[in-house]
C-alpha cells in the first residue's frame, strides 16, 4: 500500500511557505519508510531548487483577483476537476493526506474554493484534509481584505470556505499565538511548528573568503559604496513591507556603520514595485546596500549547499526587523549557525521557554519632533477604514507615543525613508539620535545592549532551538497531526472573530498593508 501527500499552495517560489512545503515532504517519506508518493499542487513555474515531490503543475493556482462571477466559477471549476482527479488516482493506492497551505490568505479564492468543495464532498475515511494558516488576511492586508470583498459580492460564503467552517478539515498553525486565538474563536486547531533545520554548516575559510570577494566584487560593479574594512549585516529575508527593510537599513548602515546584504524581492506585483522603490533610494542615498546577495554574486550553486546558510556564516551579524511573522525562520536559524541576531520582538510570536527576551527588542525610538505626526494619525485612520470600513476605535497618538518618542516600525515607510535621508544629511540630528539610541527606552535596551545581549545569548539560544525544534519532535508533532486521527469540522468557530483580534494597537501596523504611500500621499 502506498500512502500519498498532497500539499496545495498557490506558487513554489522563494519564501517560507516554500520551505515548510519541502521539509513536510521530507518528513512523510521518513514517516512512511519511504512507501509514499509526493505531491505538490501549484502553479510549478519558476519553483525554488528541489522540492522532493511530483509538481501539479495547474497554472491557475497562482495568484489572482476576480471581479467576475463567471471567471471564479470558470477557474474553480477546472482546478476542482484537477484536485479531484489527483486525488481519486492515488485513493486507489492508499490513504491520501491533502494538506493546503495559507489558502485563508485570499491570493486566489477560486483555489481556496475548489479545496473546500473537494473537502465537502469527500466521503472517503482513506482522505483526509488539512489547512495550515501561516497567515491571515485580517492582519491588515488591504489587497487581500479587498479580494475576498469583491468574491463576497457574488459568492455570501467564501469567507465560510477560506475557514472550512462546515467541512471535514483539521485547521494547523505554526505557533502558540495563532492557537490561542483560534482556539478562542472555536476552530478544532492543532499546532505543527515550522520544521528549523538544525544542522550546522561547518566553517570552510576558503568558503567564507570566496563569499566575501563575490560580494566586494559586485559592488565594486554595481557602483556600490562597499568597504571591505566594513562589518556586514544579512537580512535573510524577503524584500516585502512586513519584514520592514529600512529599519534594518537604519541599525546597520547608520547606527553600526556596516554594509547591508538583503534577501530578494517579495512574489507579487506590488512587491516588486516596492523593491523598485527601495533601489531608487539606495541609489539615490549611496547606501552600501546590495539587494538579491546570492543572486547578484551568482551563489546559488555553489559549494552545494543551502546558501542562505553560507551567507549567514560569512555575515558579522544577521538582522530581523519584521513587524509580524507566522513563524520566524530567521528568528531561530541563525541561532544554529553560532551567528549574533539582531531581532525586533513583534506581538504575534510567542518565543520558546527559557528564551533570554534582553535578547530582543520591541521599540526603536524616533523623537516625536522629527515627524508630522498628524499625517501618520491620517494614514492609520484612512488604512484602518480602508481595512475594515469602520471608523478606527483607539487613539493612534495614545497607543503609539510614549513619552517622547514614537517607534520607527509604525510610521509608514515614507515617513521611514524621509527620517533616514534626514540623519544622513544633517549631521546634528544624527549625533542627537546616535546619543538617543544608547538609553534603555521603554522597549529599546540601548544600542551596545542590543548587540551585547544578542551575542551573549549565541549557545543559550542554539540549545533552546536543538532542542525545541529538531527533527525528532517535529516528526512528532507532524505524525500525530497529519497521521493520527480524523479531522473534524469546526461548526462553531466564530471567523469574524479573528478581525476583532487584529484591529487592536498591539497588531496593527501600515507595513502590513504594502500600501507604503499610496494613501499618506493621496
Amino acid at each position: 500500500m502506498i500512502e500519498s501527500l498532497i500539499q496545495i499552495h498557490y506558487h513554489l517560489r522563494t519564501g517560507g511557505v516554500t520551505t515548510v512545503i519541502r521539509r513536510y515532504s521530507e518528513a512523510f517519506s521518513k514517516l512512511t519508510m519511504g512507501k509514499s508518493e509526493l505531491f505538490v499542487f501549484c502553479n510549478g513555474n519558476a519553483f525554488a531548487g528541489d522540492i522532493n515531490s511530483k509538481i501539479i503543475h495547474v497554472k491557475k493556482c497562482d495568484y489572482f483577483t476576480y471581479k467576475e462571477k463567471n471567471e471564479f466559477y470558470n477557474d474553480r471549476m477546472i482546478i476542482e476537476s484537477y484536485l479531484e482527479k489527483c486525488i481519486s488516482e492515488q485513493q486507489k493506492k492508499g490513504r491520501v493526506i491533502v494538506v493546503a497551505h495559507n489558502l485563508a490568505l485570499g491570493k486566489n479564492l477560486a483555489l481556496t474554493s475548489a479545496f473546500y468543495n473537494c473537502a465537502k464532498k469527500n466521503t472517503l475515511n482513506s482522505v483526509t484534509f488539512f489547512s495550515v494558516f501561516h497567515d491571515f488576511p485580517e492582519e491588515g492586508r488591504v489587497d487581500e481584505l479587498d479580494a475576498i470583498r469583491d468574491v463576497g459580492r457574488f459568492k455570501s460564503n467564501i469567507k465560510k470556505q477560506m475557514y472550512c467552517i462546515d467541512a471535514p478539515v483539521k485547521i494547523v498553525v505554526p505557533n502558540v499565538n495563532a492557537m490561542r486565538m483560534m482556539l478562542e474563536c472555536g476552530f478544532n486547531v492543532s499546532m505543527v511548528s515550522n520544521p528549523v533545520s538544525c544542522k550546522k554548516v561547518g566553517i570552510n575559510s576558503n568558503k567564507i573568503e570566496y563569499i566575501h570577494n563575490s560580494i566586494l566584487h559586485h559592488a565594486h560593479k554595481l557602483k556600490l559604496p562597499f568597504d571591505k574594512h566594513k562589518t556586514v549585516a544579512y537580512y535573510p529575508v524577503r524584500i516585502i513591507p512586513r519584514k520592514n527593510i529600512y529599519e534594518a537599513i537604519l541599525i546597520s548602515c547608520i547606527f553600526f556603520n556596516s554594509s547591508l546584504i538583503t534577501g530578494p524581492s517579495g512574489n507579487s506585483e506590488q512587491d516588486s514595485n516596492h523593491y523598485r522603490n527601495l533601489i531608487d533610494f539606495i541609489k539615490r542615498n549611496r547606501l552600501p546596500v546590495m539587494t538579491d546577495v546570492i543572486k547578484e554574486c551568482g551563489l546559488q550553486n555553489n559549494y552545494n549547499e543551502i546558501p542562505v546558510e553560507n551567507i549567514m556564516l560569512a555575515a558579522d551579524y544577521i538582522l530581523s526587523t519584521s513587524v509580524a511573522e507566522g513563524f520566524g525562520y530567521t528568528l531561530f536559524e541563525p541561532w544554529i549557525q553560532q551567528k549574533t541576531l539582531i531581532a525586533r520582538k513583534n506581538p504575534g510570536l510567542d518565543m520558546p521557554d527559557g528564551w533570554n527576551g534582553e535578547s530582543m527588542y520591541s521599540f526603536l525610538p524616533v523623537p516625536v519632533k522629527w515627524i508630522d505626526i498628524e499625517r501618520v494619525v491620517q494614514c492609520y485612520e484612512m488604512y484602518y477604514v480602508k481595512c475594515f470600513k469602520k471608523e478606527i476605535s483607539w487613539s493612534v497618538k495614545k497607543s503609539f507615543i510614549h513619552g517622547e518618542f514614537i517607534d520607527f516600525a509604525v510610521l509608514p515607510e515614507c515617513i521611514q525613508k524621509s527620517i533616514i535621508e534626514l540623519i544622513i544629511t544633517d549631521n546634528k540630528i544624527r549625533s542627537e539620535w546616535l546619543t538617543i539610541i544608547e538609553d534603555n527606552i521603554y522597549g529599546w535596551p540601548g544600542l551596545q545592549n542590543v548587540y551585547n545581549n544578542a551575542k551573549r545569548s549565541i549557545k543559550h539560544h542554539s540549545d533552546i532551538v536543538a532542542s525545541e525544534f529538531n527533527e525528532r519532535v517535529f516528526k512528532k508533532e507532524f505524525s500525530e497531526v497529519f497521521l493520527q486521527g480524523t479531522p473534524k469540522s469546526s461548526y462553531n468557530a466564530a471567523y469574524q472573530k479573528i478581525e476583532v483580534h487584529f484591529q487592536s494597537p498591539e497588531y496593527f501596523r501600515l507595513l502590513l498593508g504594502n500600501q507604503d504611500c499610496r494613501m499618506c500621499d493621496s
